[in-house]
């Protein structure tokens, strides 16, 4: 599965169904907040709308399905990754 990389090197992402999203951290809600409303979808099988930039960082809506959901993949971008060298 080829996955459609939209980010840059401080963004957070989500990754859904194969497609990376940038978690539009420029609205009201903290990351924190956003992380949390996934759980809650993800537990409770119910919607959870996420604010993402699409490739040309226009703001969008990104409405997940926590029931029809198999995976998600989340990146904080929490410091280098393994064999990267902190700047």
């Amino acid at each position: 599965m080829e996955v459609s990389q939209v980010s840059g090197p401080a963004d957070k992402t989500v990754l859904v169904g194969g497609v990376s999203y940038v978690i539009d951290e420029g609205t009201s809600k903290d990351i924190a907040t956003i992380v949390e409303e996934i759980e809650q979808a993800l537990t409770d099988r119910t919607l959870a709308k996420v604010p993402v930039l699409d490739a040309k960082r226009n703001r969008m809506t990104l409405y997940l399905q926590g029931g029809q959901v198999d995976a998600i993949v989340i990146n904080l971008d929490q410091g280098p990754k393994p064999g990267e060298i902190s700047p």
